[in-house]
């Protein structure tokens, strides 16, 4: 299990990390909406934007210190005083004409957007170094608390900081789409923010030469935004960029007042963790460290038999030579599967509003959400991908089953209290969770289910229907509060962040604690842009250090549900990250098309 699994089941805390994509779906309606408010290979041109904006100064916000959330995401890895976890949103919009989106314009933009939102003209105040260490690991109270106070730039300052402009040589949109796939990937193993400073978050703008067409990339450390939160961002942007007037009273039009009365919104802990550990909690922790021991999958078959290969080799030297120092043998886990050398690789791929539709008509039908439906494509998919083609029947000469620990991305807005009302009022944030379960899936069901006969589909429902049934049940169990009781009070007596420094590295799991996870935005619902026309959104979260072995990632634009893939490579392969992929979407195909 190891130590961070054994400390009273927090196997959550990556849950929280991860789920803080933050999807809407309301578990209680069952219904999914969105809140609307190296490049070598390529020629690019790189600036940090430096013009000067007229703007209208945003008063002063008062401070607070960091919930523990807030604290983990907002931490650093031991070789960089930077922050690194960040959570990426991707929208490629049109401007038919052709002068709406430039870099006046946004820099104007994102003034006013960050005179509307404390958190996106923050920075970290404080050290937070314990009073007292009595042990490895183990922590207590906080000397320095880290607080939440306007960065010394302002929003004047910091916009140009935060924008940063690409230019994408070739106006072809295989380019396009090379160019913005490749910054996406790298920042999302490679960004990183200055938290004693700011900005904790940036803009990168990748217009396409002579088409009329741009990326805008957000990047933002975790700790200030989630999916709905960047969502809101682009709405504003969006509309700003499209109105005639001045960008502070084009959002002041479209939106109101800036947010929750200017001030920060109230920390996760605060609000759906309120009371702290109650006998609630407890048997939250016991099923956790129940589920762990059960022996789920979380590598794949090729990195479990290499492992236990080398430490097979690595018993056999210690009896050949009993006097070498454990610090004289070779390293269990090999060089290219540690943390530092991993790196992201994704697939893309599109739902059709056709086939979307039937889906949707489908899931009715069936009695549950298109997230369900999902859910389970990417568990069978997962039992293609994770296990050898000789290792699919038992000695009886059945299918073989496996258990996959699954991560369902939820919004924690609507759990502050019992009327569901929005916690944060409006404002950015990173207010996102997740519920997570533990289901069998037989091995190879998605080659079963795309070629085997029509009494296949039957399995796919009962375990999508399953899914849904333990999402329920999470949410009705009052697990969401539970969970995040559960973790703050994890982070004021123990240092999670060197805890999880070295799970990322451990022969049990490289830092998969999720097999497989799916986080759906749901339908974006923005503002009318006018000439401006979005197209798509794409989003992700590092899972890089820690995470789920196959994640995705997906939202509606358009009435097309965009899909992100996401895998960490070498524990991935491209060719199964590829393979994967090409199961699901073909698994979603075969669903939609039954209705025919």
């Amino acid at each position: 299990m190891g130590r961070f699994q054994l400390f009273c089941g927090l196997s959550y805390i990556l849950q929280v990390v991860h789920g803080f994509q933050s999807p809407v779906i309301n578990l209680r309606t069952a219904e999914s909406t969105v809140m609307a408010p190296s490049k070598s290979s390529l020629s690019f041109k790189m600036t940090l934007t430096e013009t000067s904006t007229t703007s209208v100064e945003s008063a002063e916000f008062q401070g607070r210190p960091l919930g523990n959330f807030e604290k983990y995401l907002s931490g650093t890895r031991r070789e960089s005083e930077n922050v690194v976890i960040s959570h990426l949103s991707l929208a490629v919009v049109s401007d038919t004409t052709d002068s709406l989106v430039s870099e006046i314009s946004l820099l104007e933009t994102l003034e006013a957007v960050m005179n509307r939102h404390c958190l996106l003209r923050s920075c970290v105040s404080g050290e937070g170094k314990p009073e007292l260490e009595p042990a490895p690991m183990v922590r207590i109270g906080d000397l320095d608390p880290p607080t939440w106070v306007p960065a010394p730039l302002g929003a004047k300052g910091l916009a140009p900081k935060v924008l940063q402009t690409i230019q994408v040589d070739g106006s072809d949109e295989e380019a396009f789409q090379a160019a913005w796939q490749k910054e996406f990937v790298w920042q999302l193993d490679n960004a990183s923010y200055n938290k004693k400073t700011g900005p904790l978050w940036r803009l990168t703008w990748l217009p396409q030469a002579g088409a009329q067409r741009h990326a805008l990339l957000f990047a933002f450390n975790h700790a200030i935004s989630d999916q709905i939160s960047a969502n809101m961002i682009l709405d504003e942007v969006l509309t700003s960029l499209s109105s005639s007037k001045s960008k502070t009273a084009a959002l002041a039009e479209a939106f109101g007042p800036a947010p929750n009365n200017g001030q920060l919104p109230p920390s996760v802990e605060e609000t759906v963790g309120a009371g702290g550990l109650q006998l609630g909690t407890a048997r939250y922790a016991l099923i956790q460290t129940i589920n762990g021991a059960k022996g789920v999958t979380l590598l794949p078959d090729r990195i479990k038999k290499r492992l236990s290969q080398k430490e097979a080799e690595i018993k056999e030297l210690k009896k050949e030579q009993p006097e070498l120092a454990e610090e004289e043998l070779p390293a269990i886990v090999p060089e290219e599967y540690l943390s530092k050398n991993r790196n992201t690789f994704i697939e893309l791929a599109t739902l059709k509003a056709s086939k979307l539709a039937a889906l949707r008509d489908l899931c009715r039908r069936e009695g549950v959400t298109v997230s369900a439906a999902l859910a389970a494509a990417s568990l069978m998919a997962t039992s293609d991908v994770a296990h050898d083609t000789t290792t699919t029947t038992t000695t009886r000469g059945s299918p073989k089953s496996q258990l996959y620990k699954f991560l369902l991305s939820v919004d924690l807005r609507r759990f502050g209290d019992s009327s569901g009302a929005d916690w944060t009022k409006g404002a950015v944030a990173c207010a996102g969770g997740a519920v997570d379960f533990v289901v069998p899936v037989t091995e190879k069901a998605a080659s079963e289910f795309l070629h085997g006969d029509s009494t296949q589909m039957k399995g796919f429902w009962d375990l999508a229907r399953t899914c849904r049934k333990e999402a329920l049940e999470f949410i009705g169990t009052n697990f969401v509060r539970e969970t995040v009781a559960m973790f703050d009070w994890g982070m004021k007596y123990v240092d999670i962040g060197e805890i999880m420094n070295d799970e990322a590295d451990s022969k049990k799991a490289l830092g998969r604690l999720f097999t497989c996870g799916v986080s759906n935005m749901g339908v974006y619902k923005g503002h009318d842009y006018g000439s401006i026309n979005l197209e798509k959104i794409h989003y992700a979260t590092s899972h890089t250090i820690t995470g789920t072995l196959y994640q995705l990632s997906c939202g509606t634009v358009n009435s097309e549900l965009h899909l992100t893939f996401q895998f960490t490579e070498p524990l991935v392969t491209r060719q199964e990250g590829k393979e994967f992929c090409e199961k699901f979407c073909a698994i979603i195909d075969s669903v939609s098309d039954s209705k025919n």
